[in-house]
């Protein structure tokens, strides 16, 4: 490159000086800035910094007086318990006299109990002082490590215990079933060996009683050997009934059923359970068949 050509480049690039001088003021402003607002911020770090060391190195010189403090009590109040309990040993040290006991002189072994009580309880509570001021100390010098133990204020206090779940019950789908089967009793006695079953005795040919097993369903009255059986030994319509179930008078532990040219007769094991089954029946013939409805009762002699 000739000398020409750098003369040439130099005199422009003074020219572009010359014209923009603002732009290069502005330039080196905003850098004096970012460094002044550097220099601004790492000086308030290191303040806050030396200040959070100081405080710290406060605290912990604190802590270290109060420990102190705390053992040099907790050796006086020993040192003053043992001076006590030397003193109530020995009778001669005490102000008694030769001849006198201890023992006998109640007025003035009661104050010397006192004090020793007292002395007692002011070097416990200085211990609990001392051992909250080390879990304290213990706790700043590792924050998040150390449990948080706080006996002198609030005491120790017992740990929570979540309650234990209820063991499931499985529910009897059986048991529920036969619930619209039998008409079931509130309150169970000894004598009801057929209880929320539906099992009844029927009269017999020979004059003896067999058991059978009874059920109502779907507007059917069924007579059955055996619950789930299926040998059926009778079974009429609800709404075909002539008339509605109704104790006997002959016993009170049976009721009958009126069907269209014959009577059912059948025995319970109480007499509760038998106003039971009445009832039960007559409830499901009245939603069977309800124009004929039969209301009151009647007793057959």
């Amino acid at each position: 490159m000739s000398s020409q050509e750098l003369r040439r480049q130099l005199e422009s690039l003074q020219e572009a000086t010359v014209a923009s001088p603002q732009l290069f003021e502005a330039s080196e402003i905003d850098e004096e800035m970012g460094k002044a607002a550097l220099i601004s911020r790492l000086q308030a770090s290191e303040e806050a910094r030396l200040q959070e060391t100081r405080g710290r190195e406060l605290a912990e010189a604190k802590c270290a007086l109060v420990e102190q403090r705390c053992r040099d009590a907790v050796a006086r109040l020993e040192a003053e318990l043992l001076e006590a309990r030397a003193g109530q040993m020995d009778p001669t040290s005490s102000g008694y006299g030769a001849g006198k006991d201890p023992t006998v002189n109640g007025e003035s072994s009661s104050p010397l109990k006192e004090e020793v009580q007292a002395l007692t309880e002011q070097m416990d509570f200085e211990r609990k002082v001392h051992d909250h001021r080390r879990a304290l100390l213990e706790r700043y010098r590792l924050p998040g490590k150390v449990e948080m133990v706080d006996r002198f204020e609030d005491g120790q206090l017992p740990c929570y215990q979540e309650p234990k779940p209820l063991p499931e019950v499985p529910v009897n789908k059986s048991s529920i079933a036969r619930s619209f089967e039998a008409p079931r009793s509130t309150m169970a006695t000894d004598d009801e060996d057929y209880n929320w079953e539906g099992y009844l005795e029927r009269p017999s040919h020979d004059g003896s009683f067999e058991k059978v097993f009874v059920e109502i369903r779907n507007g059917q009255f069924q007579v059955l050997h055996n619950r789930g059986s299926q040998s059926l030994l009778s079974g009429y319509p609800l709404s075909s009934m002539a008339g509605a179930a109704t104790i006997t008078s002959r016993c009170a532990r049976s009721f009958e059923v009126e069907w269209p040219g014959k009577t059912e007769s059948f025995r319970c094991v109480s007499e509760r359970r038998a106003a039971q089954w009445v009832e039960a029946i007559n409830s499901a013939w009245h939603h069977a068949a309800p124009k004929s409805r039969i209301t009151g009762r009647r007793v057959k002699a």
